[in-house]
């Protein structure tokens, strides 16, 4: 009866360490999963930031000047001067 009860007693001291062993782990636990919330809240917030361009970039506006055909001269600006006859002829090299 007596090994029975040091038997008992060793058996209920090994489940004590562990109930402690258990408890730490849960709260190391509970710990963590406040960590990983928080860091998952901070990622939703970097997504949602990433979204929105910086504030030095302009929205894509379509150029409407593509479809245009090039713009035509002015009459006055069209006109070349005159070609003059040379006032001589230089030949170089042999004939």
């Amino acid at each position: 009866m007596e090994e029975e009860l040091k038997r008992l007693q060793r058996e209920n001291q090994e489940l004590r360490e562990q109930m402690k062993e258990l408890l730490g782990l849960r709260e190391q636990t509970q710990r963590l999963q406040e960590q990983l919330d928080g860091a998952l809240l901070q990622i939703e917030e970097l997504k949602k930031k990433a979204k929105e361009p910086p504030a030095f970039v302009k929205a894509k506006v379509k150029k409407t000047h593509q479809n245009k055909p090039p713009k035509k001269r002015k009459p006055e600006h069209n006109k070349a001067r005159k070609r003059e006859r040379p006032l001589s002829l230089q030949f170089f090299g042999r004939r």
